[in-house]
């Protein structure tokens, strides 16, 4: 039996890591000048494996070689706090690192009096202060930072504030934190609790992680070797738009079906079936995720190009949102995150043909539950963007493309294979 090589579910380990080498080598340069710095990206692109393969000795060094090794390196993921944990129980945790390293001498010392001072703001920055009169370096990563927004004891000013201080002014703290919203949306929903003075997170550079280089997707796929053939990788690439997870995904169903001996019309259907099955959740994720704004852009960027694929059009959008307000900063957003990509001047396609299904069925829904449109706007929170006439039009919109699309993503699924090449499928619409 070969065992499939493709793995999804879980974080990577740094062996089964796919290559990130400009984020990583970015990274690593703030790291060896003391710099903060905020990981983020959309749900399941791969944070977590990322700081993995940062914390891997031998990653560190065969790029900046010992630069880094008088560092410490602490995790924390944040979305395993328990509910009564306060800051000195998280000090406690998260500095048991710094303890394993120096267990005697005065590194040692000036922890205990930190600890004995229940690691109170100022005895913490002595240590930190310590550490880097001595050439050492401790890094912090926090890992699903976002949680810590409805945490009951630690999402305070006086938690976010040390941080901030520790990271601005101490020698020997560094702090990385990984999120899945940008820097901007923590800034505004922490300043909600404090309102005055500098947004506690101004001092981090954002590092965000895209889709997958097109040369490493195909490296990925390559690793199934004769399992897949030209179209196969093809299937793989365009389904799930070089998002890390959807690939993998995508590449162990195709991989299960080859080696059931599914032959092609089949084993597509099956594979995008699939595919479609096990992501929903995925995407109900995602759609969590992103801004309101941003949910309205790929809303009408969607809907603009199911209609535009059964009109025959080339997803002119535009005629779909002419008088909805300026989507710039959504659209650079989603373009960053790899859901979409410019196919011409201001026309906009969705990368991720997964995306689009999980869409269809959503607008089946609509239309089988009779709901209005409006009711789903404000069911997503985004009927406050829409003036009546845009309302209007996004559902004049949605009552055409449910009327193509009957039977949901079934129907997208059809008309994707038989764009794709593959025989014997039958595309929806007139």
């Amino acid at each position: 039996m070969e065992i499939c090589p493709f793995v999804y579910g879980r974080a990577l380990q740094p062996k089964e890591f796919y290559n990130r080498s400009r984020e990583l080598r970015r990274l690593l340069g703030r790291l060896v000048t003391d710099q903060s710095t905020a990981v983020f990206g959309a749900p399941h692109i791969g944070k977590t494996s990322f700081l993995n393969y940062l914390l891997n000795d031998e990653t560190r060094r065969s790029i900046v070689k010992d630069k880094l090794d008088r560092s410490i390196f602490s995790y924390i993921d944040s979305q395993i706090l328990e509910p009564g944990l306060d800051q000195p129980a998280f000090w406690k945790q998260v500095l048991s690192p710094l303890v394993h390293r120096f267990s005697t001498g005065t590194m040692y010392d000036t922890y205990k009096t930190a600890e004995d001072k229940q690691f109170k703001t100022f005895t913490l920055e002595h240590l930190f202060y310590e550490l880097g009169s001595q050439q050492w370096q401790f890094v912090l990563l926090i890992d699903e930072f976002d949680a810590l927004l409805t945490h009951a004891i630690l999402n305070s000013p006086e938690f976010y504030g040390s941080l901030r201080s520790f990271a601005s002014r101490c020698p020997g703290f560094t702090l990385i934190i990984a999120s899945r919203h940008s820097l901007d949306f923590l800034n505004q929903e922490t300043q909600k609790i404090s309102p005055h003075g500098s947004p506690y997170f101004n001092i981090f550079s954002e590092l965000r992680l895209g889709p997958l280089p097109k040369g490493h997707a195909k490296a990925i796929i390559g690793r199934a070797g004769r399992h897949f053939d030209t179209q196969d990788r093809e299937f793989i690439l365009r389904v799930s738009g070089r998002h890390p997870y959807l690939l993998q995904v995508a590449a162990t169903i195709l991989w299960e079906l080859n080696n059931q001996k599914r032959q092609d019309a089949q084993r597509y259907c099956e594979a995008s079936d699939e595919l479609y099955s096990m992501t929903r959740s995925h995407f109900v994720d995602t759609w969590a995720a992103w801004s309101i704004g941003e949910r309205k852009a790929i809303t009408a960027i969607a809907l603009a190009q199911i209609n535009g694929m059964v009109d025959g059009h080339k997803f002119a959008w535009q005629t779909l949102i002419e008088n909805i307000a300026d989507y710039k900063a959504e659209l650079r957003c989603l373009k960053d995150a790899g859901i979409i990509v410019e196919v011409s001047k201001d026309t906009w396609q969705i990368t991720q043909q997964a995306f689009l299904w999980w869409l269809a069925d959503e607008i089946r829904r609509i239309a089988r539950d009779q709901s209005s449109f409006e009711g789903w706007l404000c069911d997503q929170e985004m009927d406050c963007l829409f003036t009546k006439k845009e309302r209007l039009l996004m559902g004049q919109a949605v009552k055409a493309a449910s009327g193509y699309i009957g039977s949901g993503a079934a129907s997208l699924i059809g008309t994707f294979l038989k764009r794709f090449g593959i025989p014997g499928i039958k595309a929806f619409g007139p």
